[in-house]
C-alpha cells in the first residue's frame, strides 16, 4: 500500500517536472525565436537555391533568363555586364541593378545603413537614379548574381575593374515573404556561399539592393 502511493507520488512530481521544463522552453524559443536566422536553403551549382521553409515543399528557383539577345542595348550581346550611369544592367536576365548597393544612401537605409525589412522595400520604391521605378529584389534575382564556384560571394562581385563597387559580406533582403510566416522574409547572404534564410521583417536590419527590370521599360 505504502509502496504504491509513493509510486503515485513520484509519478505527479515527474509530471509536474515536464511541464514546467515545457513552459520554460516555450517561453525562451517565443522570446529569441522570431529575431534569429532561419536557413532554410543553399545554393546548389547548377545555379539554382533551394529552399524548404517548415511546412513548405521544396521548390526550386532556377534564374530569369533573358529572351532578347541584347537586354541592355544594341551592341551588347557579347558582354554579360554593362555600366551606366550608375546602374549594372544584366544581359543575361534583363535586370539592372545598382552599381553600389544602396546607394545613395538615406538616413534609414542604404549601403551605409542597414534597414528593416520596409525601410528597404521603401528605399527601393523611393529610389529615383536616372528616373527609373526601382524595386527590392525577389529571392532568385538576388541569387541570379551569385557564383557558386567562390565561399564569400562579395569578394567575387567586387573583382577589381568588374561591373559591381562596393559590395558588403552581408545579408540582403529580398522582397519575398516567408510563406510560413507572414512576419518574416527571405535574404541572401553574400558573406558564404549564397545561402538563402528567412528573418523576421521588424526585429532585424539587413541591407538592400535595388534593381528595375529593363524588358518592362523597354515594351
Amino acid at each position: 500500500m505504502h509502496f504504491a502511493k509513493h509510486v503515485v507520488n513520484v509519478f505527479i512530481v515527474l509530471v509536474f517536472l515536464a511541464g514546467f521544463t515545457g513552459l520554460l522552453v516555450s517561453s525562451q524559443s517565443s522570446a529569441h525565436g522570431p529575431e534569429r536566422e532561419t536557413l532554410i536553403g543553399s545554393p546548389l551549382a547548377d545555379g539554382k537555391a533551394t529552399l524548404n521553409p517548415v511546412g513548405q515543399e521544396s521548390q526550386s528557383l532556377p534564374l530569369k533568363v533573358s529572351n532578347r539577345q541584347s537586354a541592355c542595348g544594341a551592341g551588347t550581346e557579347d558582354q554579360r555586364f554593362v555600366v551606366k550611369s550608375g546602374e549594372v544592367c544584366d544581359n543575361k536576365t534583363g535586370l539592372s541593378w545598382q552599381q553600389t548597393p544602396g546607394s545613395p544612401s538615406t538616413v534609414n537605409c542604404g549601403n551605409t545603413h542597414a534597414c528593416t525589412w520596409q525601410q528597404a522595400m521603401d528605399y527601393c520604391t523611393n529610389l529615383t537614379l536616372n528616373g527609373k521605378q526601382w524595386r527590392l529584389p525577389e529571392v532568385k534575382e538576388l541569387i541570379s548574381l551569385v557564383d557558386y564556384s567562390v565561399p564569400i560571394q562579395s569578394t567575387v562581385l567586387n573583382t577589381p575593374n568588374g561591373p559591381f563597387v562596393k559590395v558588403r559580406p552581408a545579408n540582403y533582403w529580398s522582397a519575398t515573404p516567408n510563406l510560413e510566416d507572414p512576419d518574416a522574409a527571405l535574404f541572401v547572404s553574400l558573406y558564404s556561399f549564397g545561402d538563402v534564410g528567412s528573418i523576421a521583417k521588424a526585429k532585424n536590419i539587413l541591407l538592400a539592393w535595388c534593381l528595375h527590370d529593363v524588358h518592362h521599360e523597354s515594351e
